[in-house]
């Protein structure tokens, strides 16, 4: 979860100044009072950033991460040449058919 968190950050930081843009269009210099200004910025970028998390969420659940399970892939079987039952290493391939 702390790689998310890294990796959110830039968007985080695009979003306020996407948020800052919308406030100054707004707002202009009407607040000279610096609560007031945070709140404008603070507040919106405080919701979408809540929005991002959930819809973050969501997809991770989606494609079955939880966190309390480990992440761990299953093994697949190999089968060597020296096998006799794997009959070498190209046993029904296009290589035995074209000779």
């Amino acid at each position: 979860m702390v790689t998310l968190t890294i990796r959110l950050l830039p968007l985080i930081m695009d979003q306020r100044e996407e948020v800052a843009l919308a406030a100054r269009s707004r707002l202009g210099n009407q607040h000279k009072n610096l609560l007031r200004k945070a709140k404008f910025l603070v507040l919106p970028l405080f919701h979408r950033s809540l929005i991002r998390a959930d819809e973050l969420a969501l997809a991770l659940a989606a494609r079955g991460y939880r966190e309390d399970r480990p992440v761990t892939l299953p093994r697949i079987p190999v089968k060597s040449s020296a096998d006799p039952d794997s009959g070498g290493p190209f046993r029904g391939s296009v290589f035995t058919s074209c000779f």
